[in-house]
């Protein structure tokens, strides 16, 4: 096993789990999204991908412009221009090269991007060589599932030699997970719609789908969420939710709200249907250093079990944009 000396962490993820370990003295650059980390403020690598005039991150423009990158994917382009694909690729936000290149990292870890065809693992790891003019480690910390999340925490861990530490998180949070899993056992299952994005409507990830389900929901959109594709408000009421839960990743409640004044014709159009309308603060959840998948089960079971209603984050974490009884109203305003 490697000593490990200095990290660039191009994934928020990675940096929690980093800084859970105790470890966040040893990262040197991180992305845009992440907290300061240890004693010392490290760079910053990464930004979004696009920003409209008043600096905030457009879900449209985000699924228009990864789209276009996998598309370029597909033409080959990536593979004749390797400093361009490292940057895409590599993580989830634009990574700047420079910066990750003056970090002088030992080891790296991200969240990269699953189009295909990609390259290999090899062939990654050859071209950051390459970039580096050295052996740089690299490992991949995406998660598609609550185990992947689990088996991502142990890798880190065993990475930094902080293998018994990252046992105990990984027990930590399961217990909080089974407490939220029995809070929900014997209720009726929601049917929800989870979106990143209303216009167009485009499903989250599939994890938060497993989330869901695990606080006692459906995801109704999981089958969008697998194939990436985008559909329409008529098809989504088509599939008849009780609830529709706004997840937009990096974004607070305010700047939610900002996204959705846009859309306000589209809110309206579900309140005839008579349909709950819950937004949440994304940049809060996923900047928990207690477990990003903990606080979103809690949230989901608040969100679909309001009986049921113990952690107290409805004012904090989420709130209702509009619920069918009429006492919530979203305005443009």
């Amino acid at each position: 096993m490697m000593e490990v000396a200095r990290i660039a962490s191009l994934s928020q993820f990675a940096t929690q789990i980093v800084q859970a370990l105790g470890d966040d003295a040893t990262i040197v650059t991180r992305t845009h999204e992440c907290s300061k980390a240890g004693s010392v403020s490290p760079s910053v690598c990464t930004s979004p991908l696009w920003l409209d005039e008043q600096g905030i991150i457009s879900q449209r423009d985000r699924l228009v412009a990864e789209k276009s990158c996998q598309a370029l994917i597909r033409e080959s382009y990536f593979a004749r221009h390797s400093s361009l694909f490292l940057q895409f690729y590599m993580s989830k936000h634009w990574v700047d090269l420079s910066e990750l290149l003056k970090s002088q990292p030992d080891i790296i870890l991200s969240h990269c991007r699953s189009f295909e065809p990609g390259l290999s693992q090899a062939e990654h790891q050859k071209l950051l060589d390459e970039l580096f003019g050295r052996p740089v480690y690299f490992l991949d910390t995406a998660f598609q599932t609550i185990e992947e999340w689990m088996e991502c925490t142990r890798k880190i861990s065993h990475v930094l030699r902080k293998d018994k530490t990252g046992e105990e998180l990984i027990n930590t949070w399961r217990r909080q997970l089974d407490c939220v899993a029995s809070l929900a056992s014997g209720r009726r299952q929601k049917n929800v719609a989870c979106l990143i994005s209303i216009h167009p409507c485009a499903a989250v990830d599939s994890y938060i789908s497993g989330i869901v389900r695990h606080a006692g929901g459906v995801d109704i959109c999981a089958s969008e969420c697998r194939e990436e594709e985008c559909f329409t408000m008529s098809e989504l009421m088509e599939k008849e939710p009780e609830i529709v839960i706004i997840y937009m990743e990096g974004f607070n409640l305010q700047e939610v709200k900002h996204q959705l004044q846009c859309c306000s014709h589209m809110l309206k159009g579900l309140n005839i249907w008579k349909v709950d309308i819950a937004v949440l603060d994304a940049k809060t959840i996923c900047s928990s250093i207690e477990g990003r998948i903990v606080r979103l089960a809690e949230v989901m079971l608040e969100i679909m079990h309001s009986e049921a209603q113990p952690f107290g984050h409805h004012g904090s974490l989420w709130e209702w944009l509009h619920t069918s009884k009429g006492n919530r109203q979203y305005t443009s305003g």
